[in-house]
């Protein structure tokens, strides 16, 4: 079983199309969120996953444990044996197994955090208020109590997602943990889903936050010459990763 390879951006990135409702209480319960992440100019923190099947929430089956830093629209995480830079210039995704540099440039929606270009998140809060017009299919309510806001939403007929729970702490803004009940064939690796087994077996996927911290690294973690230098039109690895090889996944690098 492996986890999926979630940064803040994907996590964010689920609300945008799993929600229903009165568009505008969302939108600012999302848009505290997204303001909460963008404050603080070198904001690390720890994540955790835990896998549990539906039908017994206690019983873990995998955990995994990771890190992620947001500075700007710059961000990095490290996940099990996988590492992803957001340079601003590059999106450099480290591959230790199989010993993988893979470039691409930067998507539109690579900002800060996922939130949109250069972090501002206006134009994805656009398309979210878009989908929340015209999806039927969820239900969500907003819970509160003195210490988070919780938003929990509902497929009306499950498919991949059937339900999530974010849980925001109140004093901070940040997210404490989230809750998704997945379909269990989405907690394996795309290239051996088609193999399992998963009709009507959901699974839980706990994700929990941690260790909020500002100021505890510099910008020299988004430097790329860390890992590669490029010589004419060739990338050439350095330094711990010199052994490793170079794929281009964008045009013009």
């Amino acid at each position: 079983m492996r986890a999926p390879v979630l940064l803040l951006l994907i996590i964010l990135g689920r609300i945008s199309v799993s929600a229903q409702g009165p568009t505008s209480a969302l939108i600012k319960v999302i848009q505290d969120i997204q303001a909460a992440y963008s404050k603080p100019a070198f904001l690390s923190f720890d994540i955790q996953y835990k896998y549990a099947p539906e039908e017994s929430p206690g019983s873990y089956q995998d955990s995994l444990r990771g890190q992620v830093k947001l500075s700007g629209a710059r961000s990095w995480y490290s996940l099990d044996s996988t590492e992803s830079i957001n340079t601003g210039d590059y999106q450099i995704m480290v591959f230790k197994e199989d010993r993988i540099l893979y470039l691409t440039k930067p998507g539109s929606a690579t900002g800060r955090a996922g939130m949109g270009a250069n972090g501002t998140g206006t134009e994805w809060i656009r398309q979210l208020d878009s989908m929340l017009k015209s999806n039927k299919e969820i239900e969500w309510r907003l819970d509160e109590t003195k210490a988070q806001q919780v938003i929990i939403m509902e497929m009306k007929h499950p498919q991949s997602l059937k339900r999530a729970e974010y849980y925001i702490n109140r004093q901070t803004g940040f997210l404490d943990k989230i809750i998704n009940i997945v379909r269990a064939d989405q907690l394996y690796d795309p290239s051996v889903r088609q193999s399992i087994d998963a009709e009507g077996s959901y699974a839980i996927m706990e994700t929990s936050f941690s260790n909020y911290r500002q100021n505890s690294f510099d910008s020299d973690l988004f430097n790329s010459g860390r890992y590669f230098k490029k010589q004419g039109d060739q990338y050439i690895c350095v330094g711990a990763y010199e052994t490793y090889k170079v794929f281009l996944g964008s045009s013009g690098l």
